[in-house]
């Protein structure tokens, strides 16, 4: 190794440990810089005191959760108080920044719902960001992130060029050269017809769109853009409703920034709610 200097390279398993090991100090790292910013009184959580000194707290009410921030992909960045998700290098990558929701999504008469803002978009890559559910709680392990979105354990996911997922298996899929069976993956499209690669979105992508994510009891998986529902697939799984079950967002293809919305909102504006 030491011959090799700057050019060293590293078995997978080596590489592994050496990547954990890193993961485990940065944590540490900004554990300690936390507590610091909130001992200091400037920290995310921390109240701000305006003009007038009556301390309050920010006004933002998030949909339950934020985003999963103990472990990341690599292309992944989270700013806001882990409530915008943002991927590095989009104009290079289409993927690598699939994100969940740190608790479960709150059940309503129709299902299960959360929506996002698109804070920005590129023309380089086509298609929608991969919206949908898992009942894979996120944990700090090495097995959180599967090799391909639509791989994932115990989820269901619609968007892309009008595609929808689901896998029932707790495992992640571990996808190779060939297409993952039916029995593996169940896949549906508005284009059943045209190959993968030439597919095209329902929709455009545009700065400011609200996308919403809906799964209802009866087992349809929803995908809407701002007032309208763009997709909709019934995948015969009907929701769970003794199972808790989480966001999940793939920033990916024309999206790579977005942000989550107030739950209140979302489920007046895309499910017609009004109590909330």
């Amino acid at each position: 190794p030491v011959g090799e200097g700057l050019f060293v390279t590293l078995n997978g398993r080596l590489l592994e440990q050496v990547t954990e090991s890193v993961r485990t100090s940065y944590k540490r790292l900004r554990e300690k810089l936390l507590r610091l910013d909130l001992a200091l009184g400037s920290g995310p959580g921390a109240a701000f005191e305006p003009a007038g000194g009556i301390r309050r707290t920010p006004v933002f009410e998030a949909p339950g959760f934020h985003f999963f921030s103990d472990r990341l992909q690599d292309h992944c960045l989270l700013l806001n108080g882990s409530r915008t998700a943002m991927r590095r290098e989009p104009q290079e990558l289409a993927t690598n920044c699939l994100v969940f929701g740190s608790a479960p999504v709150r059940k309503t008469a129709e299902g299960i719902f959360f929506a996002i803002r698109v804070d920005d978009a590129v023309q380089t890559f086509e298609g929608l960001p991969m919206m949908g559910f898992t009942r894979r709680q996120p944990v700090d392990r090495p097995d959180l992130y599967p090799t391909v979105c639509r791989c994932l354990g115990a989820s269901v996911l619609v968007g892309a060029c009008g595609e929808a997922f689901a896998r029932d298996q707790w495992e992640h899929f571990k996808i190779g050269f060939k297409p993952p069976p039916q029995t593996e993956v169940a896949s549906w499209s508005t284009q059943p017809a045209v190959p993968p690669h030439k597919r095209r979105p329902p929709v455009s992508v545009t700065r400011g769109d609200i996308y919403g994510c809906m799964y209802t009891k009866g087992g349809h998986i929803q995908f809407w853009r701002n007032d309208a529902m763009v997709l909709d697939f019934d995948t015969g799984r009907p929701l769970d409703e003794d199972v808790e079950y989480y966001a999940v967002i793939d920033v990916c293809l024309s999206v790579y920034a977005v942000s989550l919305m107030p739950w209140w909102e979302t489920s007046q504006i895309l499910v017609g709610e009004t109590d909330t």
